[in-house]
C-alpha cells in the first residue's frame, strides 16, 4: 500500500468533515438528535456535536453531548513531518469514529431523548472526543 502525503491526508480529513456535516443535517432533519456542525473559515477548523432531541437551550440546562469532534484542518508547520502525519492520522481516526456514530444513529432510526440518557454521565464518556 502506498504511503499518503500529508496533503492527501488533509484532503481526506476535509472529505470526512464534509460527511460529518451532511450526516449531522440528516440526523437533525429526521429529528433523531440535535446534531450541530460548523466550519470556521478564519481558523480552518470544523466542530460538531450531538445532543438528544428536545434538549433545552436556555443557558441554564446542562445538555449532555453524546458525541463531539473538533478537527483542525491544517498542520503546524513547525512540527516535523512525522508529527504532522501522526496528528492527521489521529484526527482521521476520530472523524471515522464520529461518522460511525452518526451512521449508527441514522440506521437505528430512533430519536435519542433526554430520558434515554438520564443518569448517564456523558461529559467524560462521550462517544468521540
Amino acid at each position: 500500500m502506498a504511503t499518503l502525503t500529508n496533503q492527501q491526508l488533509q484532503q481526506q480529513l476535509i472529505e470526512r468533515c464534509s460527511k460529518i456535516c451532511q450526516l449531522s443535517m440528516e440526523a437533525s432533519s429526521r429529528e433523531l438528535a440535535h446534531a450541530f456542525a460548523w466550519y470556521c473559515g478564519h481558523t480552518n477548523t470544523m466542530n460538531a456535536y450531538v445532543h438528544p432531541v428536545r434538549s433545552v437551550y436556555d443557558g441554564v440546562a446542562d445538555n449532555p453531548k453524546l458525541a463531539e469532534i473538533n478537527a483542525r484542518l491544517y498542520v503546524y508547520e513547525f512540527h516535523s513531518q512525522d508529527e504532522q502525519t501522526a496528528s492527521l492520522l489521529t484526527q482521521l481516526e476520530r472523524a471515522d469514529q464520529y461518522i460511525a456514530y452518526l451512521d449508527l444513529l441514522l440506521a437505528q432510526d430512533k430519536p435519542v431523548t433526554l430520558e434515554d440518557v438520564e443518569g448517564h454521565d456523558y461529559r467524560h464518556g462521550r462517544v468521540c472526543a
